[in-house]
């Protein structure tokens, strides 16, 4: 999705089952971080992606960045995370909270 951004994923999540969402989030060299969340299902009944035409799948990716949370430090990203906020009331947004582990461990100081 960040290609050539110099971007590296940093934490991610995804239900392990056959149908659900998933969540991840990527660091970049200026310390900023992206969020983003996606949900998956085990047809083409239920999983857009499968059954997506080269015009569906740019829509989708589309979809996907415009719903992005972007945030300029892990610091601010494990803010929206914890805070009541962060209209986690949107399904797709409640993932978010199983990337917190590994956005803390980005900011443990050795």
């Amino acid at each position: 999705m960040f290609i050539g951004s110099g971007g590296v994923t940093c934490a991610s999540w995804y239900e392990e089952d056959c149908q659900g969402n998933l969540a991840v989030a990527w660091l970049f060299p200026n310390g900023r971080v992206i969020i983003a969340t996606d949900s998956f299902g085990s047809c083409s009944g239920c999983d857009a992606w499968e059954r997506a035409t080269d015009e569906d799948a740019r829509r989708l990716i589309h979809d996907i960045a415009t719903n992005a949370h972007g945030f300029s430090s892990v610091d601010d990203a494990i803010q929206w995370i914890e805070s009541e906020s962060n209209e986690a009331e949107y399904y797709l947004d409640r993932p978010v909270q199983y990337l917190l582990p590994a956005l803390k461990a980005l900011t443990v100081k050795p």
